[in-house]
């Protein structure tokens, strides 16, 4: 996959040093993916570990779901976009809007 942007990773381990780790491992992992569907996000981290949503877009859990990453994600391209990244606390925030799941894109 390719990510867009990385620099949004790296603003948020270097305001959080605790994270760079778990970061740039999971960034490590994405970049060698090749996803056609969401379930492919779900079999490369976990069932637990990531939410489908609305609007093609995905929440995946990092650092023991410390953290959470929602991205955007364009299959055709082999590209995600992140939409936004967080502690697991502000991520219950942002309401319902971004927490519906949409099964219908399974």
């Amino acid at each position: 996959m390719r990510v867009i942007a990385f620099r949004t990773i790296r603003e948020f381990y270097e305001d959080n040093p605790m994270t760079r780790r778990s970061l740039t491992t999971w960034y490590t992992i994405l970049k060698s993916q090749n996803w056609r569907k969401p379930m492919d996000a779900v079999k490369t981290f976990g069932s637990g570990n990531v939410d489908v949503l609305k609007n093609n877009r995905l929440c995946i859990d990092i650092k023991g779901n410390d953290l959470r990453i929602i991205l955007s994600m364009n299959s055709t391209k082999n590209i995600v976009f992140i939409k936004w990244i967080g502690w697991h606390k502000n991520y219950n925030r942002l309401g319902a809007s971004v927490h519906t799941i949409n099964s219908k894109k399974y």
